[in-house]
């Protein structure tokens, strides 16, 4: 059995144990609180960089772990979901951890999780495994973005006064977990912030920046507001597509605000433009197959879509692309029409499924090409298959092929192109 396999017996009972969403049961907090207590409670020994948002959450760790490593410190970074291989999900000096060390500790970790009596769903022992090593590991600090929410996020035991919290964009995603009014949703993210924290944003809507100004006064934090205009006169970005100019520069922010309180090395021009230039799994992925340019982006929501549609537009001017697009059964698409047109050639509708955190649907085919067509687009093909749908796009004479939507069909066709099966 190859260590691969090894590694996903050992999680596969883990796979689905809450059967539903952990936040809409509201009990997730209580069994990562369960889990911390078994094992040590190692959440209490870490400096901690918490990043919720609906947007930007693990472009923004992968930059705050850079940029603290280029600092000289050790530093853990825990994000999800993973798109390749599960080691993404611990990683330490922006490194993943070998499949034999992976093994390794995480049967260690698991026998340590065996004696407890709350099981953790995959995702929650996944992130205690990641918790519990840098303690072991003494690292300087640990990044860690949210799975989703904040308030009843398994990552939000995270609460010593020293942890410094970003917030990136928000919008409409997990509205039956997180609710349907935007308010709401921002209520949630806020919830990571607690006494004595710093918490760093760029400035919201006036529906929603009330929600963080009040928790920040509630709880007795400090909440920083960043000043978007520094995007445009910041020096040091042109190399970045739009989005991730925001996600840096807020990182450079919390980083800023982090040496200045513990007296870390400043970093030069040069060292800062080499952490712009960090490969991210599923973020703006370009790559060649064949004559055929491939761009692969989880962009799995609404604002996602929109923004990565809009960057390839203006990054590819007057160049259709075939898009291959699935995205899970609970999402709200909203109206991408608008987005698509200046982009897409023909869109090839698929789907996927897997089983990971929980146990994922794809939205149907049918179902999503049904609603764009309402949406006013013509070419757009329903293609279950997402074997068959990528194959399709790689036929079109369209020399630019996007493929988006979701994380899980990323992960998936990689695999396959990985295979030759493409």
């Amino acid at each position: 059995m190859s260590i691969t396999s090894k590694i996903e017996t050992l999680l596969r009972p883990y796979i689905d144990i809450i059967g539903s969403d952990p936040a809409r049961k509201g009990s997730s907090l209580k069994r990562m609180e369960a889990l911390m207590q078994v094992t040590g409670n190692p959440h209490l020994k870490l400096r901690t960089i918490h990043i919720a948002g609906t947007s930007g959450k693990t472009s923004t760790a992968y930059y705050m772990s850079e940029l603290l490593t280029c600092a000289n410190q050790s530093v853990g970074l825990i994000i999800s979901p993973h798109v390749d291989k599960v080691t993404e999900r611990v990683q330490l000096n922006g490194c993943p951890l070998t499949d034999e060390e992976f093994l390794v500790q995480l049967k260690v970790f698991i026998g340590l999780a065996k004696n407890c009596v709350l099981v953790p769903s995959y995702f929650e022992l996944l992130y205690g495994f990641g918790i519990w090593l840098f303690a072991l590991l003494n690292v300087d600090y640990t990044v860690v973005e949210t799975g989703y929410g904040g308030l009843l996020d398994a990552t939000n035991i995270l609460r010593r006064k020293d942890k410094l919290c970003i917030i990136t964009d928000i919008g409409y995603d997990h509205m039956a977990a997180l609710g349907e009014d935007i308010r709401q949703i921002a209520a949630h993210k806020a919830g990571i912030i607690h006494k004595g924290n710093t918490a760093i944003m760029y400035k919201k809507d006036q529906l929603i920046m009330p929600v963080f100004v009040k928790r920040a006064k509630t709880v007795g934090a400090k909440l920083i507001i960043v000043d978007e205009e520094e995007i445009v006169a910041n020096e040091f970005i042109d190399q970045l597509v739009d989005f991730q100019r925001r996600n840096w520069l807020l990182a450079k922010k919390a980083f800023d605000a982090i040496a200045d309180r513990d007296r870390l090395e400043l970093l030069s021009k040069p060292v800062l433009f080499r952490t712009q230039s960090i490969y991210i799994p599923g973020r703006m992925d370009l790559f060649r197959l064949g004559s055929k340019q491939i761009i692969m982006d989880g962009a799995h929501n609404e604002q996602k879509l929109t923004t990565l549609l809009t960057t390839i537009a203006n990054r590819f001017p007057n160049q259709k692309a075939s898009i291959v697009l699935a995205v899970k059964n609970d999402k709200r698409i909203g109206n991408l029409a608008k987005a698509l047109k200046p982009v897409a050639g023909k869109i090839y509708v698929t789907e996927f499924y897997t089983t990971r955190d929980l146990k994922v649907k794809a939205m149907p085919a049918q179902e999503l090409t049904r609603l764009l067509r309402n949406q006013g687009l013509n070419e757009v093909v329903s293609c279950p298959d997402h074997t068959r749908a990528m194959r399709y796009a790689l036929q079109q004479k369209d020399e630019l092929i996007v493929v988006t939507g979701s994380f899980y069909l990323l992960s998936q066709l990689r695999q396959k192109i990985g295979q030759g099966l493409v």
